[in-house]
């Protein structure tokens, strides 16, 4: 487990990832001496890492100490080198936690496992071997930590908009899927959507700016799956076509917190790239822009495993 400073350790200062993209190929810097062992009465060195050893990260969560989120992800060692007195560890095969937790989220008593509670007491920039008699117990508590949230559980805090995605959250990732590989087709209803729409951004795209209205669509940020809802025009950005079906096809995106635009990797290198960064005025609700945001990042995780795979 390395037990890190996120902004000082972690893979581009990056202390809260967004997906597992954000470390993945990155190097975490641990003290140069390595891991340690917690058992007490034995040498408190542990065996170097290995290429290829399961990793465990968590991010401290004090403000001083880069607000981390605790148990973040796990990834595996794809080697070691020496980094201006940090040992940098490279990370492969990164999965983020779909729920993270921290000592916070724990408590002050015993968290179930000798690992944590050794941890928990102290707390500065170090890397422990999970060892085999604490293995069981730490996983057990990952499990049972880090689980995502069951619906009815995320229902009951939700705001007005994510209850109505997971109220939807099939129909809404179908259509998705749909609307990812297949041509829309107009419907009743459009017409009005794309006034609405026309109006809410001044006849503009919400991108570029292009204000040419024969070139402008009147995009869904969720697939309209036949609930009145996905037609009201909260629910919509006025692109211009071509951003349009890119959109629809996950690549690119509008970061939730900053309103900036990602774009995918597949058209940095086209002209699409220079709108990557771009801060977008837009008015759809946060949680329908998170929902896509997150398919968006899950689509350039499967792009990237892929050319891995290839490779």
């Amino acid at each position: 487990m390395l037990k890190v400073n996120g902004e000082a350790h972690c893979p581009n200062g990056v202390c809260r990832p967004n997906s597992a993209a954000d470390w993945e190929g990155g190097e975490i810097l641990i003290p140069a001496r390595g891991p340690l062992l917690v058992a007490p009465g034995r040498s408190n060195q542990a065996p170097p890492i290995q290429q290829g050893d399961e990793l465990w990260i968590w991010t401290h969560e004090d403000d001083a100490h880069g607000r981390g989120w605790g148990l973040t992800a796990k990834a595996r060692a794809g080697g070691t080198s020496e980094r201006e007195g940090f040992l940098a560890v490279r990370l492969v095969a990164v999965e983020r936690l779909p729920r993270p937790f921290g000592f916070r989220d724990l408590g002050d008593g015993p968290t179930g496992s000798r690992l944590l509670d050794h941890a928990s007491a102290h707390r500065h920039h170090q890397a422990y071997l999970i060892e085999d008699a604490d293995h069981a117990d730490f996983l057990r508590l990952v499990d049972q930590r880090s689980a995502p949230l069951p619906d009815e559980v995320q229902e009951r805090y939700a705001s007005d908009w994510e209850k109505e995605i997971l109220r939807h959250k099939d129909e809404l990732l179908a259509g998705l899927a749909d609307r990812r590989l297949s041509a829309q087709k107009a419907r009743p209803g459009q017409q009005g959507f794309r006034t609405a729409l026309f109006a809410r951004y001044g006849g503009a795209c919400v991108v570029t700016r292009c204000a040419v209205s024969e070139a402008l669509e009147a995009a869904h940020v969720m697939p309209h799956t036949g609930a009145p809802v996905w037609d009201r025009p909260e629910n919509g950005l006025l692109l211009r076509r071509d951003l349009h079906s890119l959109f629809d096809a996950f690549l690119w995106s509008i970061h939730p917190k900053t309103a900036n635009l990602h774009v995918s990797h597949k058209l940095r290198s086209h002209g699409y790239g220079k709108l990557h960064g771009r801060t977008i005025k837009h008015q759809v609700p946060v949680e329908l822009i998170r929902f896509h945001f997150r398919q968006f990042e899950r689509s350039e995780e499967r792009t990237e495993q892929a050319v891995q795979d290839k490779d």
